[in-house]
């Protein structure tokens, strides 16, 4: 049996824009089976496993991988605030929204969370190379709808934003808008107008119930928001 070079292999991968693959594609690059590579490829330090039968280059970067262990899915909340610089904070998690479920995964140090979302709440995200990532108007509102991280870090990322001059505003509202969540809305009509953005045209979209923000108990009426 001829054996095929392991460099070579990752050579086509990354020509192909593949830096995360499973052994089927493996197997049609290299003409070999996919019980030989099953076996062959955890031999080599080059290529690392995520599970089975879907590896990765062991160079790539994590939030390549990351955001390629599921298709089709997006980085987002506190991982994407670390992508845009809008956070002090370094997340020890990488965040992935994806349209279907899968558990969490290692790689290396790193770990991979992964957050179901229905269709109708899939979007918002742009592609940076092989990566996507939730823009920060859209990353914003998922950590809104999802309640995590805590409201001080989401507020970090709006400020941050607006002295970067790179918050759309417009986009950001339209966003939590589509996300059809009431409790998004308060949540962010009280953010935005403590960052002195005028927000009356969310005022008719907003909870009727009180959505708790951080553990003080002080009611904001206008929002109906606990803050």
């Amino acid at each position: 049996m001829k054996y095929i070079k392991i460099q070579d292999l990752i050579d086509e991968l990354l020509a192909s824009g593949k830096s995360v693959f499973t052994i089927h594609e493996a197997a049609l690059l290299t003409g070999k089976r996919e019980a030989y590579l099953s076996r062959f490829l955890p031999t080599n330090k080059k290529i690392k496993r995520i599970e089975r039968g879907k590896y990765y280059i062991g160079t790539a970067d994590a939030y390549e991988i990351a955001a390629n262990i599921v298709y089709p899915s997006y980085i987002s909340v506190m991982s994407a605030f670390r992508y845009y610089d809008i956070t002090t904070q370094e997340p020890a998690v990488i965040e992935v929204i994806a349209l279907r479920s899968h558990k969490k995964v290692k790689i290396g140090a790193v770990s991979v969370s992964f957050t179901k979302f229905k269709k109708e709440r899939f979007f918002g995200y742009k592609k940076y190379g092989n990566v996507f990532v939730a823009t920060p108007e859209k990353a914003i509102v998922d950590a809104l709808y999802l309640g995590n991280p805590e409201i001080s870090a989401v507020d970090e990322a709006i400020s941050r934003s607006m002295e970067k001059k790179s918050l759309d505003i417009a986009a950001l509202k339209r966003f939590a808008m589509d996300m059809d969540s009431k409790p998004v809305i308060s949540k962010l009509g009280f953010l935005l107008e403590s960052n002195s953005v005028p927000c009356d045209d969310l005022l008719t979209r907003i909870s009727k119930r009180y959505i708790m923000l951080s553990g003080n108990g002080n009611k904001n009426r206008r929002w109906h928001v606990i803050i």
